[in-house]
């Protein structure tokens, strides 16, 4: 997560996803077929994280595997599978003088039949190999086996990444003070900008120069005190960056971009200075 900190409930399912990975990797084991743990979620991972490739058909189930375009017919055509009976039937028995039309109820709705046409028409597209054997690989891994380690990163892919943890949760501060600079890079500390957005009482104006209106950019960058305050900081620990501009656009940036290029042993110590600078400025 954001703080550095495991998904215990996203862990959990990717353990999960395991037991799915050795049911369809490892069908002839004894234990296949006994009811396992299992969830929407870690289903759903197992389903994004593997692609089938099509033998035999003997080991891949005609509903239930993602075997067409990596979803299953269950969810593709869920009147027909409702209508239907034979759910654990193979692709290769199901395709066997087509059998699954055979496991259609009678009295079939229009859109039952218009599934039926659908389903016909892909499984006219399918070509079985009888001396070749079913695989199914993971999508994650060169190999092609199962990660726990992958499954987890996978369920974090678009998310949006920051330099928070770089610049404040990984520093050696006081929770208190790192939670206050998480909100001052936001903007999102109760200065009188907030407060008037909360319709809270405030006074407009920055209380430490009473010339210009408060928010965070203004009281922990460019006010004439602060900045005062950041040349002594500097001065007095020696620090390897320049102090906030009057016209600094943003709290992170000129943070990120005065320690990124830094040694790690320095970045440690400006990112203290920047957070208790801010915290003893609130």
């Amino acid at each position: 997560g954001r703080l550095g900190i495991s998904n215990l409930e996203y862990h959990g399912a990717v353990l999960r996803t395991r037991w799915l990975w050795q049911q369809a990797k490892f069908p002839d084991k004894p234990w296949t077929g006994l009811p396992f743990p299992s969830d929407k979620l870690s289903y759903s991972i197992f389903i994004a994280s593997t692609v089938i490739t099509i033998g035999s058909g003997a080991t891949i189930s005609f509903w239930h595997s993602h075997w067409w375009q990596g979803t299953p017919l269950r969810e593709l055509f869920p009147q027909l599978y409702s209508h239907s009976r034979g759910h654990n039937l193979s692709l290769m028995t199901a395709l066997a003088d087509r059998k699954w039309i055979t496991c259609i109820k009678e009295n079939p709705t229009a859109q039952v039949l218009a599934d039926y046409v659908r389903v016909w028409n892909i499984t006219a597209q399918v070509n079985l190999s009888p001396t070749q054997p079913d695989d199914i690989r993971w999508k994650w891994t060169a190999d092609g086996q199962y990660s726990a380690r992958t499954a987890y990163q996978m369920l974090f892919q678009g998310r949006i990444r920051t330099n928070h943890n770089m610049l404040i949760w990984s520093s050696r501060t006081p929770p208190k003070c790192q939670m206050h600079a998480w909100l001052a890079i936001q903007g999102r500390c109760n200065t009188a900008d907030q407060l008037a957005k909360k319709n809270w009482p405030h006074t407009p104006t920055c209380t430490l120069c009473q010339l210009q209106p408060e928010t965070a950019l203004h009281l922990f960058a460019q006010c004439q005190y602060t900045r005062l305050l950041w040349q002594m900081i500097l001065q007095r620990f020696h620090a390897q960056i320049t102090p906030p501009r009057a016209d600094e656009p943003s709290l992170e940036d000129w943070w990120y971009s005065s320690v990124r290029s830094l040694s790690k042993q320095e970045r440690m110590k400006v990112n203290c200075l920047v957070i208790c600078a801010w915290w003893h400025v609130w």
